[in-house]
Parts: structure tokens; C-alpha cells; sequence
């Protein structure tokens, strides 16, 4: 796997042999975080950012969007190691 940042704020994202990408959701969310405190949203922390979308997995691709990071759906996301409750990922081929 190799990585990059993609979107804007950037995110770290892998891009695996199978040629998928994939990126954890805590990423994602601290990228969204960024992308609120620019456009002067208002974060709240159990929540999400009002007015553009909760943190929550399915809102993935809407932040993927958000963040201008290219992507395909479906958005897929799972856990990517069981023993781990933290390590969250979305799993998207590129357009």
C-alpha cells in the first residue's frame, strides 16, 4: 500500500494493490473538523457540524465530497482489525 493526502484539507489516504483507496474514519472526521473551523460552521463535538452532516459512518462519502477527495461509490465501511474498536476505514474505488 502506498499513501498519499488527497482533498482539501488534505486527508491521508492508502491506496491498496487492488487499486481501492482507503481512509480511517477518524481522518475523515478530523478533516471535516478543518473543513467546519475554515467555513465557520459550528462543530459540535457528540454530534457532528450542524448544517452539513453528523460524523457518523454512512456519512463517509458526503465528507469524501466535501473534502474534494475523488471517489466512486459505494463508499464501503468496516473495521479493519476486529481486536481494535478505533480502526474504523472507508474503502472507495476512484472515478
Amino acid at each position: 500500500m502506498s499513501k498519499i493526502r488527497l482533498g482539501s484539507p488534505s486527508i491521508p489516504v492508502f491506496f491498496t494493490d487492488e487499486g481501492t483507496c482507503i481512509a480511517r474514519l477518524e481522518d475523515i472526521w478530523d478533516g471535516a473538523r478543518e473543513f467546519a473551523k475554515i467555513h465557520n460552521y459550528n462543530v459540535i463535538e457528540g454530534f457532528g457540524v450542524m448544517g452539513v452532516a453528523p460524523f457518523i459512518p454512512e456519512r463517509a462519502s458526503v465528507w469524501l465530497g466535501y473534502l474534494k477527495v475523488p471517489f466512486d461509490n459505494p463508499v464501503e465501511i468496516y473495521k479493519q482489525n476486529e481486536t481494535d474498536e478505533s480502526t474504523w476505514v472507508a474503502e472507495w474505488m476512484v472515478k
